[in-house]
């Protein structure tokens, strides 16, 4: 086993949500908070729980899916979970999950916790079983408010859960240049009321490199290169330094951020024979439980985690940090989550699905696009301009229901609608005069429906599908006139019947959507392989 971290992608990994079981109502504590009003677990992105095992999974307290299955969401306490997570990480290319303790969850008082005990060998178990590295790291963000404890109860839980545990001990633990890897997140002079002080910072940081491990510093601060006050010495210790960007710009503003930042972080690396890790996040949004609005940093279809990913490589960067591997919370993760809106709760809380964008995206496409990451740092090929993966290997490549959600401004306290299935995307009349929207709609499956009127053909959607098997497009019409087809490379259209297979030559780049008359509504498009 190779457990060195060099040249490898890293991924965060809460491994945080976890069942409530025992609780009168059933339902799974998920999430830190809970949704206003509601006494529901609120988090930003619904998670696909399609592979997890049966009892793994606790009712959500959430309405039934779009799809017809009981609203479930996992348990991270459970090694089956723990298990399939990592086993992801080995189908998809990620090469190292860097297990998250937040320290409020482990102070001394608390070591009866689930992060501890049987919980770590979890972790271990299924890094060996699996072929991936881990490492663990502390997250003391609101720990400022236990003072100077913060070392001794961080040193003490390392000795007994790490080191006694025989956790370290594991062919898979990671190393960085010969020394096993502790991350100290949460590192910095801002938020004095948050995060440690210097001095129990920079005492965390000795006490785990006169012990011979390699220390990371995760850096809130963003100006951390510029710093000359007590903290300048706690960057200058850490062996890596691994700055944190998740919210810090969104789609349009990435390389205008990184440019100036990247140039300063690496002079600093450089000058000070620091390792550099930097960060990339897929898109970001908190809006249920801590304000906001929905879709906040939009994906982007995955575009804008991939001009992050082509800027840092094109940088030469050996290390890539992926925030986060399972944080639906705040709609950073990178498992599998929702499609769309067959995959959410109906009718309720807004949750966002991986198709918000624009594009329809199987529910594993950021982990395949994570893959892609590591693919280029170990073989040093061009970057493309674009995410180089296929938005779905099938059996599904692109369904749409038109539907949107309601949801809450907590800060402006005001109600907003926002979307969940693609809509119109890139759309427009392409033969005879028609019009189509998206309009609330009795038909059909949901609150909405396209709404087609007139004479012709009318793209309702761009796609990118390369499939070479035979196909069918399945969709509900309220009149005999309409029917749904796929957009060719030379632009012309192929309309079959619902349910009809047929097969094409080369690439899919739209559906489109023809009426022979009149006005009528259509619903639930799926296009998939027959």
């Amino acid at each position: 086993m190779d457990n060195e971290l060099k040249g490898k992608v890293v991924a965060g990994y809460q491994a945080w949500f976890r069942a409530s079981e025992d609780l009168d109502d059933g339902w799974i504590h998920w999430s830190r908070k809970q949704a206003p009003g509601t006494g529901k677990p609120s988090f930003e992105i619904f998670p696909d729980t399609r592979e997890y095992p049966e009892d793994v999974l606790y009712p959500s307290g959430y309405s039934q899916l779009g799809d017809g299955r009981e609203s479930k969401l996992f348990s991270s306490r459970t090694s089956q979970a723990i298990d399939l997570h990592f086993s992801w990480a080995k189908d998809y290319g990620i090469d190292c999950l860097a297990l998250q303790r937040f320290y409020s969850e482990i102070v001394p008082e608390r070591l009866e916790s689930h992060y501890n005990k049987d919980h770590l060998q979890f972790i271990k178990a299924s890094a060996e079983k699996h072929g991936r590295m881990f490492y663990v790291m502390y997250d003391f963000s609101g720990a400022a408010r236990h003072g100077d404890t913060i070392v001794d109860g961080c040193t003490s839980d390392w000795v007994i859960q790490v080191e006694e545990s025989g956790l370290i001990n594991s062919p898979n633990y990671a190393c960085y240049e010969g020394k096993k890897i502790v991350c100290l997140w949460g590192l910095t002079g801002l938020d004095s009321w948050r995060y440690p002080s210097a001095k129990n910072a920079l005492a965390l940081i000795q006490w785990f490199r006169n012990r011979g491990y390699y220390v990371i510093g995760g850096f809130p601060d963003n100006d951390w290169a510029l710093v000359t006050d007590d903290y300048a010495a706690v960057y200058r210790e850490a062996d890596m330094i691994s700055p944190w960007v998740v919210g810090r710009f969104g789609p349009g503003g990435v390389e205008k951020w990184w440019e100036p930042v990247f140039k300063r972080e690496r002079e600093y690396c450089i000058k000070h024979g620091k390792a550099y890790m930097p960060v990339a996040f897929p898109g970001f949004a908190w809006c249920s439980f801590n304000g906001g609005y929905a879709n906040a940093i939009p994906r982007q279809s995955g575009q804008f985690f991939w001009d992050q990913a082509k800027f840092l490589l094109t940088q030469g960067i050996e290390n890539i940090y992926l925030a986060m591997f399972d944080e639906y919370d705040e709609a950073t993760a990178f498992m599998k989550a929702a499609e769309d809106s067959t995959q959410i709760p109906v009718g309720e809380s807004y949750f966002l699905t991986l198709s918000v964008d624009g594009y329809w995206l199987s529910s594993d496409y950021y982990l395949r696009l994570a893959g892609a990451v590591g693919q280029h740092i170990r073989s040093g090929q061009p970057v493309s301009e674009v995410p180089p993966v296929a938005h779905s290997t099938g059996p599904v490549y692109w369904r749409n229901g038109f539907e949107m959600r309601d949801y809450y401004h907590i800060d402006k306290k005001e109600h907003y609608t926002a979307t969940v299935d693609i809509g119109l995307f890139e759309d427009k009349p392409m033969q005879g005069n028609v019009t189509a929207s998206v309009v609330e709609s009795s038909y059909g499956k949901g609150k909405y429906a396209l709404h087609i009127k007139g004479t012709g053909t009318y793209k309702i959607a761009t796609t990118k599908i390369d499939c070479k098997k035979p196909l069918a497009l399945t969709y509900a019409a309220s009149i005999e006139g309409i029917q749904v087809g796929v957009v060719l490379e030379d632009g012309s259209c192929m309309f079959k019947p619902s349910g009809e297979a047929f097969s094409v030559t080369g690439k899919i780049y739209g559906i489109a959507v023809s009426i022979g008359g009149g006005e009528g509504f259509v619903d639930a498009i799926v296009l998939q392989e027959a």
